[in-house]
């Protein structure tokens, strides 16, 4: 009887220890989605915020240019500001992308070129005050990274270094081997990050901008993202009144793969240079080119991209905005059949929609 009694007694014993760790793992459960819940919450508010600005900014635009209609120059200077507002969306949009991701083409890359692309970019849209100083060693060093998200981690402290400048000031930017890292370092000779802040400055939504109309400081977080995601880190050193170096370390790779390097993306970074800052008075014209522009010649040196848009209005929208700057395009509407047509001894550069429905 007292066998049968502490068999009873343990099987009550063991129900109630699993009504309890179910209990628990509900519980854990319950909070994990309470904390998913109130992250896309917080996200999603950041996110309608960043969008919303210059968003609104281009409806403006719009509505002006219905009242200007014969204004030159009043036109010239709306669509500017349309432009700058589509280019600040589209960023947005490409660093999300970027931080949702993991690597996709990730090779043996030689990082002076991925910094020159990005400085080349950078010293497109900078302020006239700003100076660029390059300090690189020779020989570059190699890495096995994903180039175009490095690319854009770089882009991004370059970004953050002329926002804290305030268009005037220098931008230094080096690069060395250091034992078996390659190093780059970013400086400005701004005024440095708040000692507040410095601990906080790679998450989401902390920013010396916030109250400055610059956005909300998504950058620094999804830069600090990108580069743990290709194996390498990133800190951080500032004095208030001093400026501050943002420092990137990745893994080297020894000389001797040379011949395993992937060249940096030329064609992209001279695709980029064009069309990021067409003139507004070249978009206009483009945008009324006629069907014979279409067939034009072009120079024997022009950049040859296969564009891969699934929206027909915008593929030919874009085709003519770059074939206006003597880009050569051909356009596809599908992807199944952007990927019959591509053949890398005509191509230079491939454009594809992010999203394509037949692939």
């Amino acid at each position: 009887a007292q066998v049968e009694e502490r068999t009873e007694a343990l099987r009550v014993a063991n129900e109630d220890l699993k009504k309890a760790y179910t209990d628990l793992q509900k519980s854990q459960e319950r909070e994990l989605a309470q904390q998913r819940s109130a992250t896309i919450g917080v996200l999603a508010s950041g996110m309608a915020h960043e969008l919303n600005t210059p968003l609104n900014t281009i409806q403006l635009a719009i509505q002006g240019l219905t009242q200007h209609s014969t204004d030159h120059r009043a036109r010239s200077e709306l669509l500017n500001n349309a432009w700058k507002a589509a280019l600040r969306c589209s960023r947005i949009v490409r660093e999300l992308l970027a931080f949702s991701r993991e690597p996709q083409t990730v090779s043996l890359m030689r990082l002076h070129e991925v910094l020159e692309s990005a400085i080349s970019v950078f010293e497109s849209e900078k302020p006239d005050g700003i100076t660029v100083v390059r300090e690189f060693e020779e020989p570059p060093p190699i890495a096995h990274v994903d180039g175009a998200q490095i690319r854009q981690s770089l882009l991004n402290i370059l970004d953050n270094a002329a926002d804290a400048l305030g268009g005037q000031g220098v931008v230094t930017v080096r690069m060395r081997s250091e034992g078996h890292d390659a190093v780059v370092e970013i400086a400005d000779d701004g005024p440095g990050i708040p000692t507040e802040l410095k601990d906080r400055i790679f998450e989401p939504f902390e920013s010396t901008k916030r109250n400055t109309g610059l956005g909300l400081g998504l950058g620094l977080s999804i830069t600090s993202e990108l580069v743990r995601k290709n194996g390498g880190r990133i800190d951080v050193v500032s004095q208030p009144g001093a400026g501050a170096c943002f420092t990137l370390r990745f893994a080297s790779v020894s000389s001797g793969h040379e011949s395993d390097v992937i060249g940096g993306p030329r064609a992209m970074e001279r695709l980029a240079i064009a069309t990021m800052h067409l003139p507004m008075d070249d978009l206009a014209s483009a945008s009324a080119a006629n069907a014979e522009q279409l067939q034009k010649e072009f120079p024997d040196n022009a950049i040859h991209i296969l564009l891969i848009e699934d929206d027909p209005s915008a593929g030919l929208m874009l085709k003519r905005m770059l074939e206006y700057h003597d880009i050569h395009v051909e356009h596809v509407v599908a992807g199944a059949l952007g990927i019959e047509t591509f053949d890398a001894s005509r191509f230079d550069a491939v454009v594809t929609d992010v999203l394509l429905g037949d692939i």
